[in-house]
């Protein structure tokens, strides 16, 4: 901390007496250590997010491309078991065409089940009785509410596995799919 920085400390704490400025000495050892272990976490969290990219990248790509190469879904090395599986990440898309592309697709391919449709109309404060009202005669009473269907991308992508494993077709591209293979590492258990 510079001097004209304890200046601006002292004139902002009206610093008076003797106990004040080994406080202050304290204080500005304490800040120092703090900064420093602030800019060390920084660093290292830049340095996981680094450190996790490029085993996601071996993960999905690089040991299933080798293993699927050498006609492999496991193995054990090292003290560790390794197993490719299959995975799906991803959700519907959000709205348009491609939503509305992807809930067809699910209709078509008995996915429906998994559509969830939500109606909506919004009230202003105080009119909880009307609301109730229209809940039951929404269209009598001239309101259009809005109605959006959705799936629940857990659900979607339990869907997308189980039509997998069972040899069916899935368009990815249209659910708002990524569908892979990853390795999966568990440490052995010795004994």
């Amino acid at each position: 901390m510079s001097q004209r920085e304890v200046s601006e400390v002292e004139e902002f704490d009206g610093c008076e007496g003797e106990g004040e400025e080994d406080t202050l000495a304290l204080l500005q050892e304490v800040l120092l250590e703090a900064v420093s272990l602030e800019e060390h976490a920084v660093s290292l969290e830049e340095d996981l997010k680094q450190v996790k990219s490029s085993l996601r990248a071996m993960k999905e790509q690089r040991i299933p491309e080798l293993m699927a190469s050498l006609r492999m879904e496991q193995m054990t090395w090292n003290g560790w078991s390794i197993t490719i599986k299959d995975f799906v990440s991803g959700g519907l898309p959000k709205e348009g065409e491609k939503k509305t592309a992807a809930i067809n697709w699910l209709k078509d391919n008995d996915g429906g089940s998994l559509i969830k449709t939500e109606v909506k109309v919004n009230f202003g404060r105080g009119e909880e009785d009307r609301a109730s009202e229209v809940a039951k005669r929404l269209e009598d009473l001239g309101f259009t509410p809005s109605s959006n269907m959705t799936v629940h991308p857990s659900t979607l992508q339990a869907f997308a596995r189980e039509r997998l494993r069972s040899g069916e077709s899935i368009d990815a591209e249209t659910l708002g799919l990524y569908i892979g293979r990853v390795a999966k590492f568990s440490k052995k258990q010795e004994g």
